[in-house]
């Protein structure tokens, strides 16, 4: 069987479903390749303000009107309550400490908690993937893509001068196909089909951070908040319940996030910092897990009885999270974002960097798909996407190296949130643009200088060793005074003792 396509997009999960989607609005033909089929397992992630503003842009331009929905909680709810999904009001953030029970005070010094929703309707949301990533497998066959899942690929060849540029050999279910494209896309993620084929040098080096995940989902999470509550008065002073965020519980050295869903299930994953070691292999295993939660009392109570769902029906080990390649597009190829790189989970911005990828991929093709413009185009693309990845690695970086001395993570912590608002109020403010500027202003050069100079202040002071309070305070005011002309919303208020209610860009 042969197939003659404008589009090849290997990889069918949500990013390079809902590309497919958009380009068959437009009039392409598109295959989408994947070697597995849904329902399959993908652990569950959170989404932000940035990614629900994209997302419903996305809809709107294009005529989606089946995606709109989970743009929000509230809509998500009313159109598909059978997609697995959390409530998500913003971020929080707990300080524990080895071999002794969380505790908390008046003056939330070993908590900080951000909002990035003003009510549950117009809430984020934690999208449980397995769920959304078929749902949007499904509409993009609805819309004409062709879906090709279960397919094993055997063989490829490109051929810039030819007409149809890729020629893709493909086993599926025991018979061979015969795929051609003018243009492919991958989507794969860590699989990185064209990295192996293009022989794509591998840039990972040049990354600062450094971590390791243990993951699964889980089932008989207890309650963070009804813990709390028990023995902590001030919870009354939390802006939202805080098992309605996207939760971390800092360790020393590690840090747990937990995303809750509604059917009783719970992302759960355990990320050790090992940003130190800058060569050599990461060494982690499960019993990394076992020890952990035998340290930190409070943890062992959340998770001690939790049991794993299946799928995937065991601890999953990630030795290194972090990954880039040398190249990201040429003049008939792409990547999206989280097969060109991925960092960290810490900041929640893999599904709002995948759809900022899928919206400036998709305009390209949309308006540049003859034109000579269109390699000049890609080339911009790659250039914004190396500096979103080396963005989002500088915040996430400094983070870890004040993560166990909470007054200065909280403090630095802050530059992510004034990048993130300013993103959000951007598009707020230029509903119209086509090519919206880069996430987080990975490509301003007076941000990037701001988060420079905090960074190279952050690790100044932290080589010194002093940790104390004084210190502590007098970098806060270093951070606040740097960030003052991209502070939208009043995040320098130190009154607000780490308890962030209004700061939602909705």
């Amino acid at each position: 069987m042969r197939h003659e396509v404008d589009v090849i997009i290997f990889g069918a999960g949500f990013s390079g479903s809902l590309l497919a989607q958009i380009l068959c609005r437009r009039g392409r033909s598109v295959v989408l390749l994947d070697k597995r089929s849904h329902p399959r397992f993908a652990i569950g992630e959170s989404s932000t303000p940035s990614a629900n503003l994209i997302l419903k842009d996305l809809a709107r331009r294009y005529d989606l009107k089946c995606i709109e929905p989970l743009s929000s909680y509230g809509s998500w709810q009313q159109s598909y309550p059978d997609i697995g999904c959390g409530v998500k009001r913003g971020f929080s953030y707990f300080k524990h400490q080895h071999g002794r029970k969380f505790q908390s005070d008046d003056q939330h010094e070993n908590e900080l908690l951000v909002a990035a929703s003003s009510e549950d309707s117009q809430s984020d949301t934690h999208w449980f993937r397995q769920d959304v990533d078929a749902l949007f497998c499904r509409l993009a066959a609805e819309l004409g893509s062709v879906v090709l899942d279960g397919s094993e690929i055997t063989g490829m060849d490109y051929d810039p001068t030819a007409a149809a540029k890729w020629k893709v050999e493909v086993s599926r279910k025991g018979q061979p196909l015969h795929l051609q494209a003018a243009f492919v896309v991958d989507a794969t993620g860590p699989a990185g089909v064209l990295k192996q084929f293009l022989e794509i040098p591998d840039q990972t080096d040049q990354l600062r951070t450094r971590t390791s995940a243990i993951y699964s989902h889980f089932r008989q999470v207890n309650s963070w908040h009804d813990d709390l509550s028990v023995e902590n008065s001030s919870i009354e002073d939390h802006p939202f319940c805080c098992d309605h965020s996207a939760q971390h519980h800092l360790l020393e050295g590690s840090w747990f996030w937990m995303l809750r869903f509604n059917q009783d299930i719970t992302s759960v994953g355990l990320v050790i910092n090992q940003t130190g070691r800058r060569t050599g292999s990461l060494d982690v295993d499960v019993d990394s897990w076992k020890r952990t939660l035998q340290r930190y009392p409070s943890m062992d109570r959340l998770l001690g009885q939790a049991t794993i769902v299946d799928p995937p029906g065991q601890l999953l080990v990630a030795s290194q999270l972090q990954r880039m390649c040398g190249q990201a597009a040429g003049a008939d190829w792409a990547m999206l974002p989280h097969t060109a790189g991925f960092i960290d989970p810490l900041h929640s911005t893999g599904i709002a960097h995948a759809l900022c990828g899928v919206e400036k991929l998709a305009a390209i093709l949309d308006q540049f798909w003859d034109s000579n413009e269109r390699l000049s185009a890609l080339r911009a693309y790659q250039r914004q996407l190396f500096q979103e990845l080396k963005m989002i690695d500088r915040l996430v970086y400094g983070c870890y190296r004040a993560m166990d001395h909470f007054p200065w993570f909280v403090s630095f912590s802050m530059l992510y949130f004034v990048a993130a608002i300013r993103y959000e109020k951007g598009r707020l403010n230029n509903p119209q643009e086509n090519f919206p500027r880069a996430f987080l202003g990975a490509d301003q050069q007076d941000w990037n200088e701001t988060v420079d100079r905090v960074l190279s202040q952050l690790e100044r002071n932290l080589e010194r060793g002093d940790y104390s309070s004084q210190q502590a305070n007098k970098f806060q005011e270093e951070v606040w005074e740097a960030l003052k002309p991209f502070d939208l919303v009043g995040l320098s208020n130190t009154d607000v003792q780490h308890m962030y209610p209004h700061t939602a860009t909705l």
